[in-house]
């Protein structure tokens, strides 16, 4: 065994004085990069550097933000409140990039940047969208409103002149004529025992009516009676007979 650890530090020895046999490799990076943005930027004592892992005590001054009020993005136009709906999703993107990045190297979560940022960044999102949709809302109601205006003065001036005197205006059935029109439409849907009843029913009224009418010469004549006008006409066939015949 002691053998085996001589041979082994004379291997290291002997390696060590050897040149790298592939040197690290320098490459120059751009520095306006896209994948830059990932991370925070910051200055410290006069040199910019890129940060990682964001801590408590590093960024002390993200404490203070707070999100958007609907309110204030009412006031903003759409090209703003596009450019802040990507500068909000920078910072999310910034922040899983920390989160990330803290759990590979097992870093307390008491150390990292409190949870209440990214929430912060979801808020003011979500009200961005509920500001657009709002004004989407309000300016589809307008072209309809529009719509419906056009169409009505199109209706006005394709419509001719109409005088709308009492002499030419069309005149409605009466309601009496209506209620006939009704009755013998009943009629005609009757079972012929019930218009059998009906019409021995109409003859036996009208021989009280007619007893009546000798024994009062002096009066008028009564009004017919109401039965006449359920009479079925005998032309009238009923649907189940003419179902039959077929």
């Amino acid at each position: 065994m002691e053998e085996k650890r001589k041979l082994y530090n004379e291997y290291l020895e002997s390696k060590a004085s050897d040149p790298p046999q592939r040197p690290q490799q320098r490459l120059d990076v751009d520095a306006n990069h896209g994948l830059w943005a990932f991370f925070r930027r910051l200055n410290i004592n006069g040199k910019e550097r890129y940060e990682v892992i964001a801590t408590k005590e590093d960024h002390t001054e993200l404490l203070q933000g707070r999100a958007w009020k609907a309110s204030e993005l009412r006031r903003k136009s759409f090209k703003d409140l596009h450019i802040l709906w990507y500068i909000l999703l920078r910072e999310r993107n910034i922040l899983a990039t920390q989160k990330e990045e803290a759990r590979r190297l097992r870093i307390s979560p008491y150390r990292r940047v409190p949870r209440g940022r990214e929430a912060t960044c979801k808020r003011s999102q979500a009200r961005i969208l509920t500001v657009i949709n709002q004004r989407r809302i309000a300016y589809e109601e307008a072209v309809k409103l529009q719509h419906e205006q056009t169409l009505r003065e199109t209706d006005v001036s394709m419509q001719p002149d109409i005088d709308l005197s009492p002499k030419d205006k069309a005149t409605k059935p009466e309601p009496l004529e209506r209620a006939e029109r009704i009755l013998r439409r009943r009629r005609s849907r009757l079972h012929p025992i019930v218009i059998e009843r009906a019409n021995s029913w109409r003859d036996g009224a009208g021989e009280v009516l007619g007893r009546r009418t000798s024994s009062d010469s002096g009066k008028k004549e009564p009004p017919r009676s109401v039965v006449d006008n359920l009479m079925v006409p005998e032309s009238v066939t009923p649907p189940s007979q003419s179902m039959a015949n077929q």
